[in-house]
């Protein structure tokens, strides 16, 4: 359930997030508001998610906890909540056993959103958000939930996440050469609109020509990366690594690219992290927004379809590959 690192016996703060890699990343940056300046802080993530942990700078103490209830490691974490003799927990998001367990545990302040029922009774300072209207990003959520939660006055300006890559296995051993490559992620987990597959196979085709391209994907982001096998000559300059990395090997791929693609997923978020530029494709839904979920960097193209037509489910298409293809040698990626 613990990472590797050596625990504290003392811990100040317990900040949960227990989602998607994506929604993770740009909560990494909590650690920076000024009102936990000089506390000792422990993270709670999603079990599996320690590789995402192990790259953030600076490097953060963590729990994994499945988010699947199990009775017996439901009361060791109890257990080993008591143990750190926490001061505060804030919660960004995690089920509702995770309140249980910190009002069982008996932590002081218990800081999160009142939103569904369990949150009225296991939260002592729950506070009231609308992330539903979208109207800031979903970080500053989360840094406005910490400043309300330990009533603190002034409201600072959001950090953006860093991680750092790790340096092996080197980028050489898939015969790429640093920068010189770029990275195209097209799948996600449905979770928002996704610009089409024909768009992305017609700008694979047109990337190519002017550098290597690498496709990423996981098996479930298969619906998006299966039907990219059709482009005629499937190798040339192309390097299918789609389900075949770990994460540590996914974040060194991004971190020496000299572009990443994506739509609104964990893979644009973690590139972003890692100071490279990124291309994105978001909906106009309102809770889609890049408003709310785009990436934390000022190296970013991002493509959205005009709001009035957010509630047509093509209007994805409406984003054309001559534009991207272009923006990307206006900015002189290409």
């Amino acid at each position: 359930m613990m990472n590797s690192m050596t625990l504290e016996s003392d811990i100040d703060t317990l900040l949960v997030r227990m989602d998607k890699i994506g929604d993770l990343v740009v909560s990494l940056n909590a650690n920076e508001h000024p009102a936990l300046e000089g506390q000792r802080c422990l993270w709670l993530v999603n079990q599996g998610l320690s590789w995402v942990m192990n790259a953030s700078e600076p490097r953060k103490n963590y729990i994994e906890f499945e988010k699947k209830l199990r009775i017996s490691r439901f009361f060791s974490l109890v257990s080993q909540i008591k143990k750190l003799h926490l001061q505060q927990a804030i919660v960004f998001q995690a089920p509702w056993f995770i309140g249980l367990a910190l009002f069982l545990a008996r932590v002081p302040i218990r800081i999160g959103r009142k939103s569904q029922w369990h949150s009225f009774f296991f939260f002592n300072r729950g506070i009231r958000q609308k992330r539903s209207l979208s109207d800031r990003h979903e970080s500053q959520y989360n840094w406005d939930l910490i400043s309300e939660g330990l009533h603190w006055n002034s409201y600072p300006t959001i950090t953006f996440p860093q991680m750092k890559a790790p340096t092996q296995p080197p980028i050489e051993n898939w015969s790429l050469k640093n920068k010189e490559y770029c990275v195209v992620h097209p799948g996600m987990m449905g979770s928002a609109l996704n610009w089409p597959t024909d768009s992305y196979k017609s700008l694979i085709e047109a990337l190519r020509e002017k550098i290597n391209v690498v496709i990423t994907g996981t098996a479930a982001d298969r619906p998006w990366t299966s039907p990219l096998k059709s482009i005629p000559d499937p190798e040339k300059n192309i390097l299918w690594l789609n389900e075949k990395l770990s994460g540590d090997e996914l974040l060194i791929l991004l971190k020496n690219a000299r572009f990443v693609i994506a739509p609104s997923t964990g893979v644009i978020h973690l590139a972003a992290a890692l100071n490279t530029p990124v291309v994105g494709f978001y909906s106009p839904r309102i809770v889609e927004k890049e408003t709310r979920w785009g990436p934390l960097t000022d190296k970013k193209i991002i493509f959205s379809p005009p709001t009035n037509r957010r509630n047509d489910p093509a209007c994805m298409h409406l984003i054309t590959e001559e534009n991207v293809f272009n923006e990307l040698e206006k900015k002189q990626l290409l």
